[in-house]
């Protein structure tokens, strides 16, 4: 998980491959959906989150000397964090390539 201002970008398959990482990633969207429901911020304003994701290839480092920290980079991160910027709230945007995997075989919600 990296924090990314107010954003939390979470990656899947990292650092081994794993055949189901865009499921799991759904799954742990659609809970993240449903953790925060009913969640209030301080005056009652409802917490609302929305997620995009996108599958492909991400190189990750600890770049710097002053603030260290591990990230990644890459166009997946560019792609997944253009489709949360533009989802509406409360929405999860997946590209082309996650929908194709997760095509190959049903999700069983919960799983």
């Amino acid at each position: 998980v990296e924090t990314i201002g107010s954003v939390y970008m979470v990656a899947g398959g990292v650092p081994s491959a794993h055949p189901d990482h865009a499921h799991l990633m759904l799954t742990a969207a659609l809970q993240f959906q449903h953790a925060t429901r009913n969640m209030r911020w301080t005056g009652q304003v409802a917490v609302r989150i929305r997620c995009g994701m996108h599958s492909g290839k991400v190189f990750a480092g600890v770049p710097g000397m002053v603030c260290p920290r591990y990230r990644f980079f890459g166009d997946t991160v560019n792609t997944s964090a253009r489709l949360e910027s533009m989802a509406p709230w409360t929405k999860i945007w997946l590209s082309d390539s996650t929908c194709k995997l997760l095509q190959t075989r049903p999700m069983i919600h919960g799983s």
